[in-house]
């Protein structure tokens, strides 16, 4: 993923690593500036019931000029492991997710996320 605003642009237009959970273990809207990056992949193993055992990893960098991406420090890396089932409802996802930066999460979505 990689998301590039003006400088100028509105706080709530720029991209952050929190947003949609992207990187495991932040906060939505943490780590906000005008240019975000992500990578990662992701893994899953069914289990009994229908579910699955998911484990997310991301790295990633938010900073105001993409030229910023090269320098020390920008970048945070997450990891969320994750039992995850579809319901009629929409998924249901329990877990915990950490940031490389000290942030853990416990993780409990029921239904789908808007």
């Amino acid at each position: 993923d990689l998301t590039v605003t003006d400088a100028d642009a509105p706080a709530d237009v720029m991209p952050a690593l929190g947003d949609d959970h992207a990187l495991p273990g932040l906060d939505w809207g943490e780590r906000r500036a005008a240019t975000r990056t992500i990578a990662g992949a992701d893994f899953a193993l069914p289990v009994p019931f229908g579910a699955f055992l998911r484990l997310r990893t991301r790295a990633g960098a938010a900073t105001a000029l993409v030229s910023d991406w090269f320098d020390d420090g920008p970048w945070l890396a997450g990891a969320a492991l994750e039992w995850s089932w579809h319901t009629p409802f929409g998924d249901a996802v329990v877990g915990g997710a950490a940031a490389t930066n000290g942030e853990r999460r416990f993780e409990l979505q029921l239904g789908a996320a808007f």
